[in-house]
């Protein structure tokens, strides 16, 4: 799951524990998240990573190259691709825990 993020986005700043908490809850199951840090400082965006410990990586796009390919055009974006490399699911928006839940389980873990 990619999860596209900025520090200066509110409603990333309000989903961030929710979507820490789900993907070290589904690590085990094998599902792994990748946090895009999109048009950032980053040196703001290493203080947001830390504050808020995040537990899986990010990769920084500054110039939204990610973003343009996986069509997401503001953050909280999150992208869905399943074991074989194929999008399965793309929202935008802000997502509680169980939002996430839902999707993964319907989206990515019924396919393996």
């Amino acid at each position: 799951m990619l999860s596209f993020w900025a520090s200066w986005c509110g409603p990333c700043r309000a989903e961030q524990p929710a979507l820490d908490t789900v993907a070290t809850d589904y690590a085990a199951k094998g599902v792994r998240f990748i946090g895009v840090v999109v048009r950032d400082n980053l040196a703001q965006a290493r203080i947001y990573r830390d504050e808020f410990k995040m537990p899986y990586p990010s990769v920084y796009d500054q110039a939204a190259q990610l973003g343009y390919a996986y069509q997401v055009d503001a953050p909280p974006s999150s992208v869905y691709i399943d074991a074989q490399g194929v999008v399965q699911f793309k929202i935008t928006g802000e997502l509680d825990a169980n939002s996430y839940r839902r999707i993964i389980d319907q989206r990515l873990l019924h396919l393996s």
